[in-house]
């Protein structure tokens, strides 16, 4: 008798200390990774990190996950980070700095800048509808979602540009529905989402722009867009059904790519990691990550009841967030683990 409440006394601890890790993590939904300034910056719909108030946004160093301010007080669904160090953070909110009392609040709705010590808004009445995607050039932001307005005023629907000073329309940028996915492929802006025209044109899902003009740069499209990941050379583009390639001219499928929702794609090199809702790669199963190295693929095990929304390379260590206990796991070769 007494040898069995050692025993369940002892199985009790151990899930209690392994539920425990699993809270000290985010406690609630990560949607985006990204690797900038020597850290992972991590975005989402969550409270806290390591039981800290964060609002939305931390930052793992690799030691400890970290607050930046007060974060913001909706749900971040980008990040970017300029090459002068401004991160950009976008999404469906209307204040950063978020404090109980509202002292060091400022109103910023759906996109703001983080300088490295403050929080900033880039004008009063941002925009006026979600932000979806985000990317730079030339310290320029370039923002997508369902907008029809920036800066108070500005008609422009689904992109939009901020210069560091003022905001402006993108061209005569009148997408129909979201933009989801944006990316850079030399001085090309590259769109997409799940719009159809652009003002009077055709834009089938994917549209570029060129700095004079916006055009379909694949006749009739690629299908619904998720997200993008440019190398300089191709343009890595998941979408509803898989993930394909462009280099500018030609589009192909990504060699044993599933044909499956794609939610996220990160590349580290030649090797591209994807999330998605697919649970295997030709008759390897997965836990919905994958990596291709150019040759082949690798499956990596699941994490039971998981989403995952999000992947990143950072440190030579695979990370992946989601919708899951903890919100976030990094692969130690052999498994997933907690981030300590």
């Amino acid at each position: 008798m007494i040898q069995k409440k050692n025993y369940f006394s002892a199985v009790t601890m151990l899930i209690m200390s392994c539920f425990s890790n699993v809270q000290a993590q985010i406690a609630g939904d990560v949607t985006k990774m990204i690797v900038a300034d020597g850290k992972l910056i991590i975005g989402g719909q969550f409270e806290k990190s390591d039981r800290r108030i964060v609002n939305n946004v931390t930052v793992w160093d690799g030691t400890k996950l970290t607050g930046i301010g007060k974060g913001v007080d909706g749900k971040c669904h980008d990040l970017v980070m300029t090459t002068d160090k401004n991160l950009f953070v976008a999404g469906d909110y209307s204040v950063v700095n978020k404090a109980t009392d509202g002292s060091s609040e400022i109103a910023s709705n759906r996109i703001a800048k983080w300088n490295g010590t403050a929080w900033a808004s880039l004008g009063s009445q941002t925009v006026d509808r979600d932000v979806y995607a985000v990317a730079q050039k030339d310290n320029k932001l370039y923002i997508g979602g369902n907008f029809t307005k920036v800066g108070g005023n500005i008609e422009t629907k689904g992109v939009a540009m901020h210069d560091g000073k003022k905001w402006s329309a993108v061209g005569n940028a009148k997408f129909d529905r979201a933009v989801l996915a944006m990316a850079f492929l030399g001085n090309d802006l590259y769109v997409g989402g799940i719009f159809t025209i652009n003002g009077d044109e055709p834009a089938e899902n994917f549209a570029k722009w060129d700095g004079k003009a916006w055009s379909e740069p694949v006749n009739g499209g690629i299908g619904n867009v998720t997200c993008m990941a440019s190398d300089g050379k191709n343009l890595y583009v998941g979408t509803k059904s898989g993930v394909k390639v462009f280099d500018g001219k030609t589009v192909t499928t990504l060699k044993g790519a599933p044909e499956a929702e794609i939610y996220s794609i990160f590349l580290d090199g030649s090797k591209v990691y994807i999330s998605g809702d697919f649970d295997n790669i030709g008759k390897k199963p997965t836990g919905h990550v994958a990596l291709f190295d150019g040759g082949s693929w690798t499956a990596y095990p699941e994490i039971p009841y998981s989403i995952i929304s999000a992947v990143a390379v950072y440190n030579n260590t695979l990370y992946v967030g989601g919708k899951f206990e903890g919100g976030i796991r990094k692969w130690d070769g052999k498994a997933w683990v907690t981030l300590f």
